[in-house]
């Protein structure tokens, strides 16, 4: 009789610890591949899945989309952010206040503006209509879309100055000057519906028109030169070649022009500012954005708008196309993009998303978005002109302080242009010409480099402060502190002249300029108001 062996139970022990592992091992691997949220996390064919692009915490670590590297986190999401604030409103989102809930949160859908004649001889009205994209999502937007909708019918009769014109009447009046205004009474045989002219040979005469020193009655109210001094010679004193275009209780700052378009931050209807337009030729105002974030420093180039926008909490750069009414977002990066500058359909910003300031570029017609430096230094406040690039440089370190470089679009290549010693920086072009604010003489200073000639230009050198300098043509205009407030200055290239702009005992600041147009912020009113010193107004020439 076989005699049996003694039962080994510490192996036996042992083997149902190690199969009591894998047991646990094989239930918390398999949730995880159904939550998502274990350790190991499991999604389709192979390995774990990605920390990153899906604001989820893979790997339990009570982070999300944890990465050392953010570059990769390509559809904007939130490296190391701990709530998982998701942008696409997924369950792992933290809380949020949605922008808007509906269409009416964004405003109510009216009709704007004076009524006008379309070109198939009807008359016609804008109309603003408000959509709330992604409603009652932490993604949700306010979009504002304005159309010209059909107000009257005019039916063959033609329609003139807004108004339909009766059964069988024709536009037989004159309007000489052009100036709007035209030589009938209303009711009088012809009338096409415009308010008669006092003086229709002359443009610069028509009812509630500008008053200048001319001797004439500009304004057709039967006064001459009423509520000016005028000089012996019919010259205007300088107050009247400024002509206020904001006038509300609350501040507008950082005016850009281009053409008859001048364009603000605007404090009106909300704690945060808004963009406004105001066009000279026709003497209206309209606001671009209706948003309950921020929207500020605008720039203008022909029909486009853009502006620095925080409704999605981190500064982006937002464009609207006057011609179009369609907003377009240009930036869509967790980081913060500031500064933006326009030429024709290149948009150019100072962008955060690197370790340190980069400038970026946006090309519109291509539709796509290009790293111009890649440097470990910061590179901001970029200015375009055609295909140059400029911007203020801190690669130069503590010996030389900020300088200025230059990047061409037509040869890809970059150029050093100025690294005096101390700081240049508030860079702007326009043609082969740079203007920048300089401290090398221990103080703020007005410097020009003349790319044709290659060489520099100091263009102010008052003891006291001079900056924030724009250029157009053969003009600079820029902030001067010599007489104790802030006064606006322009320089002449043409003549070699520096001329004082405005000579009030109140700040005036933000110069920029267009042709022979000054736009600028006063206080004149105890608050930022919008100002423009207009020299082309007989007698107002610098």
């Amino acid at each position: 009789m076989k005699k049996r062996g003694k039962v080994n139970t510490n192996k036996i022990n042992n083997t149902l610890i190690i199969i009591g592992i894998i047991s646990l091992l094989i239930i918390f691997l398999g949730y995880s591949s159904i939550t998502g949220k274990g350790v190991f996390s499991f999604k389709g064919k192979g390995g774990p899945s990605s920390q990153c692009n899906d604001h989820l915490d893979n790997d339990g670590d009570g982070k999300c989309d944890f990465l050392w590297n953010k570059a990769y986190c390509t559809d904007g999401s939130i490296p190391g952010d701990s709530d998982c604030i998701s942008k696409d409103d997924n369950d792992e989102r933290g809380s949020c206040v949605p922008v808007c809930n509906n269409n009416t949160d964004c405003g109510t859908n009216s009709y704007t503006g004076d009524s006008y004649c379309g070109n198939d001889g009807n008359v016609y009205r804008d109309y603003i209509s408000y959509t709330c994209e992604n409603a009652g999502k932490c993604t949700s937007n306010c979009n504002q879309l304005t159309s010209s909708l059909l107000w009257e019918n005019c039916n063959g009769n033609g329609c003139s100055n807004g108004v339909c014109l009766s059964n069988g009447t024709s536009s037989s009046c004159t309007d000489v000057d052009t100036d709007g205004f035209d030589s009938c009474s209303p009711g009088e045989s012809g009338d096409d519906g415009k308010i008669k002219d006092c003086n229709d040979g002359d443009p610069n005469t028509y009812p509630n028109a500008l008053e200048i020193c001319d001797s004439k009655d500009n304004d057709c109210d039967g006064s001459v030169d009423e509520g000016l001094t005028c000089t012996p010679d019919n010259n205007t004193t300088n107050d009247n070649c400024i002509i206020q275009i904001t006038d509300d209780s609350v501040n507008q700052m950082n005016p850009a022009i281009y053409g008859d378009k001048i364009v603000w931050e605007d404090y009106t209807n909300s704690s945060d500012p808004n963009i406004f337009l105001y066009d000279l030729s026709t003497k209206t105002k309209k606001q671009i954005t209706i948003n309950p974030s921020r929207q500020t420093k605008p720039a203008i180039y022909g029909d486009k708008i853009v502006w620095i926008d925080e409704r999605n909490k981190q500064p982006d750069i937002y464009m609207y196309d006057l011609s179009t009414n369609t907003e377009k977002l240009i930036t869509n990066n967790p980081y913060y993009q500031l500064d933006p500058a326009i030429y024709d359909n290149k948009i150019v910003w100072e962008d955060k998303r690197n370790i340190s300031d980069d400038i970026f570029m946006f090309d519109l017609s291509t539709n796509t978005e290009r790293r111009i430096t890649d440097n470990i230094y910061s590179q901001g406040d970029p200015a375009i002109y055609g295909d140059k690039i400029v911007w203020e440089d801190s690669r130069g370190g503590l010996e030389t302080g900020y300088d200025i470089y230059m990047f061409d679009l037509s040869t890809n290549n970059e150029i050093l242009i100025i690294n005096a010693p101390m700081t240049q920086k508030r860079t702007d072009i326009y043609g082969d010409k740079i203007v920048y604010e300089d401290t090398r003489n221990g103080n703020f200073d007005i410097y020009l480099y003349d790319l044709a000639t290659n060489s520099e230009k100091r263009i102010t050198d008052n003891p006291y402060g001079q900056w924030a300098a724009k250029i157009y043509g053969d003009k600079i205009v820029y902030n001067d502190i010599r007489n104790s407030n802030n006064d606006i200055y322009m320089f002449d290239l043409s003549t070699n002249t520096e001329k004082r702009v405005t000579d009030s005992q109140i700040n005036e600041v933000e110069p920029d300029i267009y042709e022979n147009r000054i736009v600028f912020r006063s206080w004149r009113n105890r608050h930022g108001e919008i100002f423009i010193y207009d020299m082309s107004i007989p007698g107002c020439a610098l």
